[in-house]
């Protein structure tokens, strides 16, 4: 299992991915990117660092919330338009669980040397005044999974468990999605 710390305090693991034996990188040539996530303002941030990462790899792609902003098209709709534009795979990125965790974060426990060294207004600063802070972490569970655009085949899959903060940052979501990238591509 892969991990990597965002921000300090939230983390990201991938388990290994699941590949179909007849998947070829080279065949992705140009990518519809779907994030069904927790709101609308995380699924645009997802899909839009998706889309910077692919395209950095040379892979024509884009976010589904440039076509359907607001709507749930039928499925006709939508394979229609990705055939007349010659898209090659589907990527989908989708919500499986959360969970809301509020950690009462204390300092450190203080040894005797530590007492000795310090004094003990250090310690009654950190206890009372300043030492203590509440953080709230979301734990999301997200299966991301590439098809193929034309016979709707399963191509690669993998799920990560990701925590992040009330308000992700832009980073924070770009070291989600590159750590799925790197696991599709193997580098």
């Amino acid at each position: 299992m892969l991990t990597f710390m965002i921000g300090g305090c939230q983390s990201s693991k991938i388990s290994t991915a699941w590949r179909d034996e007849s998947f070829r990188l080279e065949s992705i040539t140009k990518v519809f990117v779907v994030c069904n996530l927790k709101d609308d303002l995380l699924r645009r941030k997802a899909e839009d660092a998706f889309v910077r990462l692919l395209q950095r790899r040379g892979i024509d792609s884009i976010q589904s919330y440039r076509f359907y902003p607001e709507t749930n098209p039928e499925k006709t709709e939508i394979a229609g338009k990705l055939k007349r534009e010659g898209y090659s795979n589907v990527l989908i990125a989708k919500l499986l669980d959360e969970k809301t965790v509020t950690i009462d974060n204390l300092p450190a426990c203080m040894t005797p040397n530590d007492w000795n060294r310090r004094g003990w207004y250090p310690a009654y600063n950190e206890a009372c005044v300043g030492g203590k802070f509440i953080i709230t972490v979301d734990t999301l569970r997200i299966e991301t999974a590439l098809f193929a655009a034309d016979t709707d085949k399963l191509l690669w899959a993998t799920q990560t468990q990701t925590e992040l903060t009330a308000n992700p940052t832009t980073e924070d979501i770009d070291q989600w999605v590159t750590l799925v990238i790197k696991n599709m591509f193997g580098k």
